[in-house]
């Protein structure tokens, strides 16, 4: 099912969360698709979110709904989104619940597989 990430160990299933992605641009997602691993950068927010996990290249692959920059006041309207549709420029946006509990659990170069459904 789209607009969900799922921590797994195996093939078992150990927290489901909902999300959502980036925006489809002429038909395609801006969330990059692969196989991915995160890094061990995790500072607790960046300009416009919070609680940031894993990168591919200079872009965060997970983090809260968005902040008003550098702010800890979130964009209401975005929080509506989440799990419902694709709202990012390319990274993962989860709850700050989620994206919280995501940034203190998962460990550095945990793999990640990014796949469009």
């Amino acid at each position: 099912m789209g607009n969900r990430v799922y921590v797994r160990s195996g093939k078992k299933v150990l927290y489901t969360m909902y999300c959502s992605a980036g925006r489809i641009v002429k038909g395609k997602s801006l969330t990059p698709t692969g196989t991915y691993y995160t890094n061990s950068y995790h500072p607790y927010r960046f300009s416009s979110g919070l609680y940031p996990v894993g990168r591919i290249d200079q872009e965060y692959l997970f983090h809260s709904v968005p902040t008003y920059e550098w702010s800890k006041t979130f964009i209401a309207s975005e929080t509506h989104k989440v799990g419902k549709t694709p709202a990012s420029h390319g990274c993962i946006r989860l709850t700050v619940k989620d994206a919280k509990w995501l940034h203190y659990h998962i460990p550095y170069h945990t793999k990640v597989i990014i796949k469009n459904r």
